[in-house]
């Protein structure tokens, strides 16, 4: 018994020993798999990242070419657009310069126009004024005669007038007269009448003395009555005759004075309106010259403003096709994120699906395991007998498996790398919501070195990365961190549980511990892909945020440009606006300074019919005066013959 016990302890030992050897060599197996793997992964990873830069160096280059192509087309545009508002300025320059040559010469010619009219009627003027001066004369000289026929005519009035006052003071000085004479004739008598009654009282001779003084007396006092009268009559003529003379001066004067008056001041009228006239027409000649200097002022700012607007049309033009290219830039790069994304969930869903199935292998795992080692130790302690055999079996079992792999030091025994107590809890499932189902993309997407994990072993295409709004690419790099940190929290049981297997693999079936490290590496290529590809989603949120800031940007100046058009449209139309307006004012004023003219040659030629009337009514008024000074010379005569046919009477 205790030969046989040796035996079988030393059986223990030899497979313990051999046990140790196969796990070292399966380790260092393992270890260089992994490394492989390491290697393989980096190597992808950096053809990925060299592909990366050479698509992103491609995409530089593309994009600087652009660049440089639209640089080119905007400065030979700008150039075009140069020397074609260069030639339209020479252009404009040329019509503003025959207009003003036009204008000029305009302005010379109705300038000679108006100092010709006004020459011509300065010498009209002084024509006119002699003429005037010549017929003042000639109405004086008729006034004048006129006033001697109206001062004979008075003078012969007056003379009627007095010679009927003097025939009144006559009749009555002879009615007082004849009075005195029936009072000396009746006191004449009466004395006679005494004396014949009393003839004593007188002698003989002193009978006729009486009546001889009285009639003495009597005629003396009548011839001295006579020669007062003559007197006074003289001195009344005389007098009546200064008096005529100052009346008829003063009326001369006046009469001639007035209508020296009314002459100058209708001339001064006259001439007034024509002094008017002439500023009227210098201050249209100057709004003329103002309006086309603000005509040439505005014509300059029109051109200035469409020049800016022509520039600000071309840049506006440049930002619509910028905006356009970047908008399908945009919709490119969204498209690109949106297969990413689909790729993404289809590798998320594949790799949930594999740490499952993962999951349900080692659960199913450790059980067989456990079933074994509980069944070898019914068996040990069942079949005491039989353990020799049992235990040769084991032996050769163990020498099969590790018959390829040499041993290695420094390994823990059995005893340490078998679990003490119950088995680990399996992990839980993550808590990932479920991804849509993967498209053809992502399907066809999937490498080739790894056909029970689609999608693992390929690149991921960061270059294609597209634009998407930063709150969902957070929360898809949310969930993958997630993952990503279960599926890291998982390696230390897996790794646990696969010491555990490899510990017990001497009862397990190689091609389980085969499949436990393949399904080992396939979750290490995982995590590694899935951080890989949580940095790439980094990047293409960044790159998005970007992006959509410079689109922004973008958007932003074609507003502000489309309101700057907008306002410079606005300013175009205000000045063509005034344009119009002024180039309406240009032809009022002209078509007023016409009827100004028109006015003046009217008014001309009024001012001459009144003369040619004036004319004709002095003359007729002249044969009027000649007609009624014949008649008056007639009447004169005849009053004449009768006054002194009168006196000669007295």
């Amino acid at each position: 018994m205790e030969s046989q016990s040796r035996a079988q302890e030393e059986a223990l030992q030899v497979q313990s020993s051999r046990f140790d050897t196969e796990t070292h060599q399966l380790l260092e197996q393992h270890a260089q798999a992994f490394q492989t793997l390491q290697d393989e992964l980096n190597q992808n990873t950096k053809r990925a990242e060299s592909k990366l830069q050479a698509t992103i160096e491609e995409l530089k280059e593309s994009h600087s070419s652009e660049v440089i192509r639209l640089t080119t087309t905007l400065s030979s545009r700008a150039n075009q657009g140069n020397s074609t508002m260069e030639k339209l300025i020479r252009d404009h320059h040329d019509e503003l310069d025959e207009l003003r040559s036009s204008m000029t010469n305009r302005l010379e010619e109705e300038r000679t126009k108006l100092e010709a009219e006004k020459s011509d009627l300065i010498s009209q003027h002084a024509e006119q004024i002699k003429s005037m001066e010549s017929r003042h004369e000639d109405q004086i000289n008729d006034l004048k005669a006129e006033h001697e026929e109206i001062l004979v005519a008075s003078l012969t009035e007056l003379d009627l007038r007095r010679t009927r006052k003097f025939e009144s003071n006559l009749s009555a000085l002879q009615e007082k007269h004849l009075a005195e004479i029936d009072e000396i004739k009746l006191d004449h008598q009466k004395q006679i009448e005494a004396i014949t009654t009393n003839p004593e009282t007188s002698g003989g001779p002193k009978s006729g003395t009486p009546d001889g003084d009285s009639t003495i007396t009597y005629r003396s006092e009548l011839a001295k009555i006579k020669s007062s009268y003559e007197e006074k009559i003289e001195m009344l003529k005389l007098q009546h005759q200064t008096d005529l003379n100052a009346l008829e001066e003063k009326f001369l004067m006046s009469s001639l004075s007035a209508d020296l008056r009314e002459e100058r001041q209708a001339n001064q009228r006259k001439i007034d309106l024509l002094t008017d006239e002439l500023d009227y027409l210098k201050e249209e000649v100057q709004k003329h010259k103002g309006a086309e200097n603000q005509d040439s002022n505005r014509e300059t700012a029109q051109s200035e403003a469409e020049v800016e607007l022509q520039e600000a049309l071309d840049a506006l033009s440049t930002l619509d096709k910028a905006l356009l290219e970047s908008q399908a830039e945009r919709e490119e790069l969204l498209k690109q994120l949106e297969e990413m994304k689909r790729f993404n969930s289809g590798d998320q869903e594949t790799m949930a699906k594999e740490l499952a199935n993962l999951q349900v292998e080692f659960e199913r795992v450790k059980q067989e395991r456990d079933e074994l080692v509980q069944s070898k130790e019914l068996n040990m302690e069942h079949q005491p007998s039989g353990r020799p055999s049992n235990d040769g079996s084991i032996g050769r079992s163990g020498l099969g498996m590790g018959s390829d792999s040499p041993s290695l030091p420094g390994l823990p025994t059995r005893t340490h790398l078998l679990p003490s107590g119950k088995p680990p809890p399996p992990t839980p499932p993550p808590n990932i919501p479920p991804p849509p189902p993967p498209t053809s993309s992502s399907s066809s997407a999937t490498g080739p070195n790894n056909p029970n994990l689609p999608g693992l072993n390929g690149t991921t295409p960061s270059s294609n990365s597209t634009i998407r709004k930063p709150a969902r690419t957070s929360n898809s790099s949310s969930q993958l961190s997630h993952t990503n940190n279960s599926f890291s929290g998982r390696e230390s049981p897996s790794t646990s549980v696969a010491t555990s297997c490899l510990v017990d693999s001497a009862t397990v079936d190689p091609r389980m511990v085969k499949k436990i490290e393949e399904q080992e590496n396939a979750i290490a290529k995982l995590s590694k892909q899935l951080s890989q590809c949580e940095m790439d989603l980094k990047g293409n949120i960044d790159l998005v945020t970007n992006l959509e800031s410079a689109l922004n940007e973008t958007e932003r100046n074609l507003r502000k440009s489309r309101l700057q058009m907008n306002e410079l449209a606005k300013e175009r139309d205000k000045i063509s606006t005034q344009n119009e307006s002024l180039r309406k004012e240009l032809a009022a004023a002209t078509a007023e300074v016409e009827h100004v003219r028109n006015n003046v040659q009217v008014e001309k030629a009024q001012f001459e019919n009144q003369l040619g009337e004036e004319r004709r009514a002095k003359e007729n008024a002249k044969k009027q005066l000649e007609a009624r000074m014949e008649e008056m010379q007639a009447s004169r005569m005849t009053r004449k013959s009768k006054f002194k046919s009168l006196v000669w009477v007295y």
